[in-house]
């Protein structure tokens, strides 16, 4: 299967092929994606940290929220 390179939404250059296929969601070059600090905001949400009545704080766990950035034109 072959990769075709595709043009950044933010600068309008080119993303690369190898850029593509590591992150196929990808809409930025590696250059905007450095200077946004990188493409997405990652949160980690707590679950049921406890029982209902209970104390204890050992019940249930995390997970993470991925939210992508707003592009914005380059400077």
């Amino acid at each position: 299967m072959t990769i075709v390179p595709r043009t950044c939404e933010r600068c309008g250059g080119v993303v690369p092929a190898e850029r593509v296929e590591a992150l196929p969601n990808t809409r930025v070059c590696v250059g905007c994606s450095r200077a946004m600090g990188g493409e997405f905001d990652v949160y980690v949400v707590p679950e049921q940290t406890g029982k209902a009545g209970s104390l204890k704080k050992n019940y249930g766990g995390y997970t993470t929220k991925k939210v992508r950035k707003p592009l914005r034109p380059a400077e």
